[in-house]
């Protein structure tokens, strides 16, 4: 007695493996069809992405992968019959890095005249980036830096005001990443106290008045340079309040005698 299998040829049949992303769950299934089921499915002589691997029972490839990568796998798979027929496929799989994105928060501000230096850093996406300025424009008399790693703004502002600009960069994925940002820079003049004149106080009442300055980098820092106050008051560095109930004076007189 003979019993004869009849049955199709053992085939692959998955086409294209989906990308998978860095540090993102990957759950893609391997089809096949064909042969006599149960399938047994393995890699040949190739290895999967780190984080990655391969269920020989189901044809599942599953995983977190934790570096960016590309890479040529062989896959094989067997049926059950006996002897069974084996076919490989080789597939291209890649890692695709996390999102790219500007990691720099903001910019510095300047005092106009003085030497300015700023960095602006990208993180993830392709190394090495380009830069580009997109729209906007620096404060007069800074410029951009280029570099593959970061983009730097360097000079001496000479004109103050408040500059906004937006600021793109490109990585080396095909196809490449884009990422942009808004950026502020405020180039201010000189500290200057615009309060002319305290009000008068009165000997064992509340008293509170708030200097007053423009220009420079707020926030102030504010100290008496020359002389004090009267008893009973003081000068808060931070907000430049001078408050307190001043103390009364006493005067004593005598003759000459």
């Amino acid at each position: 007695e003979f019993i004869w299998h009849i049955m199709d040829i053992l085939t692959i049949t998955s086409g294209l493996l989906p990308d998978a992303a860095e540090d993102v769950i990957y759950n893609f299934s391997l089809q096949a069809k064909g042969g006599l089921k149960p399938y047994n499915w393995r890699l040949n002589n190739t290895s999967l992405p780190e984080g990655l691997s391969l269920n020989n029972q189901t044809g599942t490839i599953s995983g977190i992968p934790n570096l960016q990568s590309a890479r040529a796998i062989v896959i094989e798979v067997s049926d059950s019959d006996d002897p069974p027929q084996t076919v490989q496929k080789e597939f291209h799989l890649e890692i695709i890095p996390k999102a790219l994105y500007i990691f720099t928060p903001e910019l510095p501000d300047c005092l106009v005249n003085n030497p300015y230096d700023a960095e602006i850093k990208a993180l993830e996406g392709k190394p090495p980036y380009s830069w580009k300025l997109k729209s906007g424009n620096l404060p007069t008399g800074l410029e951009i830096l280029l570099s593959h790693d970061s983009l730097k703004i360097e000079g001496m502002p000479t004109q103050t005001g408040l500059y906004s600009f937006t600021i793109e960069v490109t990585d080396s994925h095909t196809p490449p990443n884009h990422a942009e940002k808004t950026f502020y820079i405020e180039i201010s003049g000189n500290v200057e106290i615009i309060t002319r004149q305290l009000p008068h106080a009165q000997t064992g009442n509340m008293y509170a008045s708030t200097l007053q300055a423009k220009g420079g980098l707020p926030a102030y820092i504010w100290r008496i340079t020359d002389g004090k106050l009267p008893a009973g008051l003081t000068l808060n560095a931070r907000t430049g309040d001078i408050t307190g109930i001043p103390e009364e004076i006493r005067v004593k007189a005598k003759n000459s005698e």
